[in-house]
């Protein structure tokens, strides 16, 4: 394992004075992801286009130790409903997201991680929140409207709007109220009226409640309130952790609300020993500080004294120190000033170690005498970002700390940006010339993206140097991190300052020991992993077996490798991209012959979700809304559901343990109109039987037919209940993926429990037939309103793998590289582009991959659409040493 670690080191540190003993934090060893977006808002039917960087996290270069970066999309219900593999390059990828037009309108979550990542935790999982509308909604009218809740009495009472969702609902509606631990399901119907009205009495711990209304036709929309009183907290600080008498302190403060968010306050610090008090202020984002010089033994009582709305009567203040040490830092424009005050050391010499990102840098011997002690660094001679400044004895013991991020505009990459023109036409040709703006030949070779969106889309919170150099090493919510580096604000250095010493105070996340040992190891591509063990014993494992794999489809290959002394097998694959790839596995002992052997695939570890409250509220973003409509031709939905076509008789059945899992099904999509028991089933079976298929189709045709069709999976049979419907396979109660219906073939007889017919169900069929296509389908105007449903429920209840029984044989599919798509640029000539209309694309360019050679120029162009107003130019881009660019250019188009 030391090797490992070894091999590791020598990748990520290019510091020629760098060696082991330098990295003092296990962080340092990680990787860092950033995704660039398009946007942050989108409309359903549209298409996220991102870039991805995988980075080292001690220098910001790209990582050589990485070729897979795993992206998901999680819903409003915080599930995970889009997974893809994306090749990484030498730390660069590139793809896409497209969202369905069935997609929920409300606030999506999309983070990105490494395989390396997994051992550090949540802290390098790469997480951001984007918009998703629905343009056929009048968001200027609440689907979910909270009129009221009263805290004493604990009741709620909510407006719903269903008709703008779903023209077709009638007389009532499902609810789905989720509030803590706690979910319930309500009908709520139109009273005289015609309102649909929900009132319901939570429990006392309710703070944050989710709504979730939905139709019959499975159409549904969800809303998250907080229903916490504005509470104003405040944090006070001590510079360095320590509050001392008889010094001059450096007390700074962050206010925040119930949802995190900074709160610009102002009041007074009353000393209660003597009759002194200073006042304070904040900025709009709840930071500052105030100047003490307290006496032993005080205390200080805080005052609000601006109009805000506040339960809180009082609010925590350091205790005062008798005795103690303040480490300070003051930045002095090129220079820094750094001061020792101390009443418990004199005459004896003290040690500061500044740090980055878990690398130390170096060691500063000073002696102290007459309690204070003051020198200057040259802020030239530093790197740039986060600073940690540790003040040790001469036994290493750690005395104070205190953080500085040091703002050198000189270690970025200098980025040049011109248009051949300020002011366009609709449809007119842009021509930009892009380079490195260094004038130097050794300069290191850069992948740049370019996007060129309207303003009013422009990422207003991050941008690559304010995630790198900031957000990324600093847990908690920032607000607009892009301001810090932004060189129109003049207070930037002095808001980066109290920012390290309220948040990066407390929070640095590049503190944990080193280790020696790593649980999961880096992704270098495609890898198939798992083990085999004996048929009759799973948990003893074989070495020394032949283990053969087969991958099918337009890539056909074979590989053949025997297991370790664990059991284990591990594959490299080809860089196969698509959606899913087919694959086969056998195993044969030393002479050839197949053998029986149990063959499990490891199942990937994924990380905790953390969907955080303050991203739920409040809801879509209505101005954004507005603006979208702008761009967006409406079409109406081909399906108007009515709700009176196919009600179904109610089923009785007799002797029909409703199960949870049965339960489930029948509250989504109804009663079963037939059961076949499992009894009956293996009562039909012959010794010419093949699985559970070949017994329905052999004795049970009355109630199934089968079909033969091929894909990308291979030829299998498919059932119909009804001839021209649709039959979609739900397995123990959930759906089951279209990619998984090859396997359905395999299952046993001996493992069913019954078999279920649903012949025509209406309600959540269309959510169904979503779920079964996953993002692969995106016509909604294709969706079918009704269908039938084939339930299979197993004696396990773990669904379709834990049923198929691998005698020496698997076959599976696996996922595979995410199948990369180009960007649509139009190209119009004088004599079309009248001719053509309504272009009104948000996303005007996008080219992910740019190579920046020196200062080499690199010419692009492309073409603006129908829509006026300033649009921008965003430039991002990484060298191969880790510096980072940025540049962004305005023009504007007149109709």
């Amino acid at each position: 394992m030391r090797t490992i670690v070894n091999f590791i080191l020598a990748l990520l540190f290019m510091y020629s004075a760098s060696s082991q003993e330098d990295i003092i934090a296990n962080e340092a060893l990680a990787e860092k992801v950033y995704l660039q977006l398009d946007r942050n808002t989108y409309s359903t039917g549209e298409t996220i286009w991102f870039k991805a960087l995988v980075t080292q996290a001690i220098d910001h270069a790209p990582s050589p130790i990485t070729g897979v970066l795993h992206v998901e999309l999680l819903n409003p219900s915080e599930k995970v409903i889009l997974e893809k593999q994306v090749e990484i390059t030498h730390g660069i990828g590139a793809n896409f997201i497209d969202i369905g037009t069935f997609f929920t309108p409300g606030r999506y979550q999309i983070r990105a991680y490494t395989e390396w990542n997994k051992n550090f935790k949540e802290a390098f999982i790469y997480t951001m929140y984007v918009d998703i509308l629905d343009n056929s909604i009048d968001l200027e009218e609440d689907i979910i409207s909270l009129i009221n809740y009263s805290e004493a009495s604990q009741k709620i009472k909510v407006l719903l709007n269903p008709q703008i969702l779903d023209t077709g609902v009638t007389t009532s509606v499902g609810l789905n109220l989720l509030s803590g631990d706690t979910s319930e399901k309500y009908s709520i119907k139109k009273n005289k009226n015609g309102n649909f009205l929900f009132e319901e009495k939570l429990s006392p711990s309710s703070k944050f409640i989710k709504l979730k209304l939905y139709t019959e036709s499975g159409k549904s929309f969800t809303k998250t309130f907080n229903l916490s009183e504005p509470a104003i907290d405040i944090q006070f600080m001590a510079e360095s952790g320590n509050f001392v008498a008889g010094f001059n302190n450096v007390i700074s403060f962050k206010a925040i609300d119930q949802n995190g968010n900074g709160v610009q306050v102002a009041g007074e610090l009353v000393s209660k020993l003597r009759n002194f008090k200073t006042s304070f202020k904040s900025d709009e984002y709840g930071l500052g500080r105030v100047h003490i010089f307290p006496n032993s033994g005080e205390e200080y009582e805080v005052n609000l004294t601006e109009d805000v709305k506040n339960t809180k009567v009082s609010y925590d203040f350091p205790a005062v120190d008798s005795k103690g040490i303040i480490l300070s830092i003051k930045d002095l424009d090129n220079k820094l000033g750094i001061g020792l005050k101390s009443n418990i050391i004199e005459n004896d010499t003290l040690f500061i170690s500044i740090s980055r990102r878990g690398l130390k840098l170096g060691e500063i011997a000073q002696f102290v005498s007459d309690s204070e002690a003051n020198f200057i660094l040259l802020k030239e001679s530093l790197p740039e970002g986060i600073l940690v400044f540790t003040l040790k004895d001469k036994n290493g013991n750690a005395l104070a700390e205190r953080l500085f991020f040091n703002l050198n505009n000189e270690k970025q990459m200098p980025i040049s940006l011109k248009t051949n023109k300020q002011s366009y036409k609709s449809k007119e040709e842009v021509s930009l010339v892009l380079s490195n703006a260094k004038n130097k030949k050794d300069t290191l070779e850069a992948t740049a993206s370019v996007l060129v969106v309207p303003k009013d889309f422009v990422c207003q919170d991050e941008n690559i140097r304010s995630y790198f150099l900031l957000s990324s090493e600093l847990k908690g919510k920032i607000e607009n991190p892009k301001r810090f580096f932004n060189p129109e604000n003049e207070s930037r250095l002095y808001d980066l300052d109290n920012l390290m010493l309220t948040q990066g105070w407390r929070k640095y996340i590049f503190t944990s020991t080193l280790e020696n040992d790593f649980k999961f190891k880096p992704e270098q591509g495609l890898i198939l992993k798992g083990k085999i063990g004996a048929l009759l014993d799973k948990d003893r494992m074989k070495k020394d077996v032949i283990v053969s794999l087969m991958t099918f489809g337009e890539e056909q290959d074979f590989f053949k490798q025997e297991t370790d002394s664990l059991g284990r097998f591990n594959f490299l694959l080809p860089n196969y991209s698509g959606y899913k790839k087919r694959i086969l596995l056998q195993t044969q002992n030393q002479d050839g012959r197949q053998r029986d052997y149990t063959l499990t695939l490891d199942e990937p570890k994924i990380p905790q979700i953390d969907f955080r409250n303050e991203f739920k509220t409040p809801g879509l973003n209505k101005k954004a809304a507005t603006l979208s409509n702008k761009y967006i031709i409406k079409k109406k939905d081909a399906f108007d559901y009515d709700s009176s076509i196919n009600e179904l008789d109610e089923v009785l059945i007799n002797t029909y343990k409703m199960t949870a899992q049965r339960q489930k099904v029948a509250d989504l999509y109804g009663k079963p109109d037939v059961v076949i028991d499992g009894d009956k089933i293996r009562a039909k079976e012959e010794s010419w039987s093949y699985g559970l298929f070949s017994v329905l189709r052999a004795s049970f045709g009355n109630a199934l037919t089968f079909f033969r069709v091929t894909d990308e999976s291979g030829t299998y049979l498919r059932p119909r209940v009804q001839a021209g419907d649709e039959t979609l396979v739900v397995i123990d109660g959930e759906t089951l993926p279209i990619f998984h219906y090859h396997l359905l073939s395999n299952l046993s007889a001996a493992d069913i429990k019954s078999v279920e017919i649903l012949k025509v169900v209406s309600s959540n069929y269309q959510q169904l037939y979503r779920d079964t296509y996953n993002s692969s389908f995106q016509d909604s105007s294709k969706v079918p309103v009704w269908g039938s449903i084939l339930a299979i429920y197993t004696h396990s209840g773990n669904g379709i793998f834990t049923t198929y029984r691998s005698r020496g044989i698997l076959k599976t599919t696996i996922p595979v590289f995410a199948a990369s798509k180009a960007f649509y640029s139009p190209k119009y000539s004088s004599s079309d582009s009248a001719a053509i209309k309504n272009d009104n694309r948000k996303t005007l360019y996008w080219n992910p991959t740019v190579t920046l050679k020196g200062n080499e120029p690199i010419n692009l162009s492309f073409y603006n659409g129908d829509i006026p107003g300033t649009k921008t130019i965003i430039i991002e881009a990484l060298s191969q040493d880790g510096k980072l660019g940025y540049k962004q250019l305005d023009y504007n188009v007149n109709e």
